[in-house]
């Protein structure tokens, strides 16, 4: 067997989120990191490794996976490389273009994508649109830039996932080697993963001029901000499966019977580790507003809809759930990459889905019903409704 691994390397970065002008330049570093790195890069791959450092709401994650030999020392480069990024003025100003040309691009995406970055933006307030990064980073220069990149790495918080063909030994090792060398930056906590909470607020409209010919609406409902992990679970629970009764029914009323587009869809939402669930269409010949309608009366009707289920029916959807999340992972990738969603959910256990399985196994038809029905009295109590004008 060929021996082979996966290392994630997580940075929390206070200095690099903390206004929406340090938000676009973070990211700007991440492009001017890997364009540096080119070289390395196709080394790398001729070597059977691969790497990718990616910018994310609290700060950079790096990742490197394939032949574990040598993977330890690519990690390091990869590190040891993140404070020596001082581009030229030309290929500064490239990259540059380059990110702000397709955040710009970012208005000309289908309406529906358009709606789900608003809503996200809305839910997770500290993180910039694409317009307002673009607008922050249009007037930059690499003098700004060169001194932004010198302290970066001044307070981080790190997590870090070493996974694959390496003893415990050794794995350990890297993650010393990782701490000597950011040993000058200064720890810190780990940045909260803050979610707009709906609790006080109740329903909320959010509206995007969309330059297109279609309209689109979108209608998302969230769970409570829980601090116990078992109510957590159960929440998630009861999301996870009324999602998966409802995509069929959504589809079938909005798309089949009522006609209202061809891009239609409902499904399980969570943003950082909170539940949550969306419902949403794109239409080429209705309004917003008419759209907006008919996803309410989808919702209200579900609650009939999940009253008559027949039990076999419900059992059914409750097995495909639970066969899915009892499903393990095909390949060391996949293993990795759930391993580090774990980390990311505080899930140090790695049982979150075992304990989700356990509470759908337990979930009767008549508790999700009336579960469902408590989201509305009668009217929806909690959400937000985003719609294109």
């Amino acid at each position: 067997m060929v021996p082979k691994g996966n290392i994630y390397v997580g940075f929390d970065l206070p200095n690099g989120v903390d206004s929406n002008l340090n938000q676009a330049l973070m990211r700007l570093f991440c492009e001017l990191f890997m364009d540096k790195m080119a070289d390395v890069h196709y080394q790398s791959e001729m070597a059977g490794l691969h790497y990718n450092v990616y910018a994310h709401a609290a700060g950079i994650t790096m990742y490197t996976s394939g032949l574990s030999p040598n993977q330890p020392e690519l990690i390091y480069t990869l590190v040891k490389s993140l404070f020596t990024i001082s581009p030229t003025r030309s290929r500064f100003e490239e990259v540059k273009r380059q990110l702000v040309k397709h955040w710009r691009n970012s208005d000309s995406n289908k309406p529906i994508s358009q709606l789900f970055s608003l809503l996200n933006s809305h839910l997770i307030p500290s993180t910039g649109t694409s317009q307002e990064l673009a607008d922050e980073l249009e007037h930059i220069s690499v003098e700004n830039f060169r001194l932004f990149a010198e302290t970066l790495f001044d307070n981080v918080y790190v997590e870090s996932l070493v996974y694959g063909n390496w003893s415990t030994t050794q794995a350990t090792a890297i993650n010393e080697n990782l701490k000597q060398l950011l040993s000058q930056s200064t720890r810190v906590s780990e940045l909260p993963r803050v979610v707009k909470s709906l609790d006080e607020i109740g329903v909320v409209e959010l509206a995007k001029k969309v330059e297109h010919q279609d309209s689109a609406a979108l209608l998302y409902l969230q769970g409570m901000t829980v601090s116990s992990s078992q109510d957590n679970e159960i929440e998630k629970a009861y999301f996870i499966l009324a999602s998966q009764i409802l995509a069929p029914y959504a589809f079938n009323r909005l798309r089949t019977e009522k006609q209202l587009g061809y891009m239609v869809g409902s499904g399980y939402m969570p943003l950082n580790n909170v539940p949550g669930l969306a419902v949403y269409v794109q239409s080429h010949d209705f309004d917003s507003k008419h759209l907006t309608e008919e996803l309410n009366n989808c919702l209200q009707f579900f609650n009939a809809e999940l009253d008559e289920l027949p039990t076999d029916d419900f059992n059914r959807h409750k097995a495909a759930v639970i066969m899915q999340y009892k499903e393990k992972p095909t390949n060391l990738a996949q293993q990795s990459q759930q391993l580090w969603v774990s980390i990311g959910n505080k899930d140090y256990h790695f049982n979150q889905r075992d304990m989700i399985v356990n509470e759908l196994q337990l979930l009767t038809k008549r508790e999700l019903a009336s579960w469902y029905a408590s989201l509305f009295t009668p009217l929806l109590n909690k959400g937000i409704v985003v719609n294109s004008r």
